[in-house]
């Protein structure tokens, strides 16, 4: 996961891979990396420009697993604001 995001893909190229992960594997494994990854973006621990590039791959990934983080829905009304 945090390889994908390191590589760049496109958003595409990240819900295409999402797509074929089994249900089973999201649960166990991708929810606590994800959580990991926005909370890292959050806190700003990344370099500016990786920080970017991965802010739009981990919204897509989150919305191609069905996932709802309320704290980056705030954060992210707090910045339009």
């Amino acid at each position: 996961m945090e390889r994908m995001l390191e590589y760049g893909l496109t958003n595409k190229q990240i819900a295409h891979i999402m797509d074929r992960i089994p249900p089973e594997y999201i649960k166990e494994y991708l929810n606590p990396v994800l959580y990991r990854i926005n909370s890292e973006i959050s806190s700003g621990d990344h370099i500016k420009m990786k920080r970017n590039k991965g802010q739009h791959s981990v919204i897509l990934i989150k919305e191609a697993l069905g996932l709802k983080f309320n704290i980056w829905q705030k954060e992210q009304s707090d910045e339009i604001n």
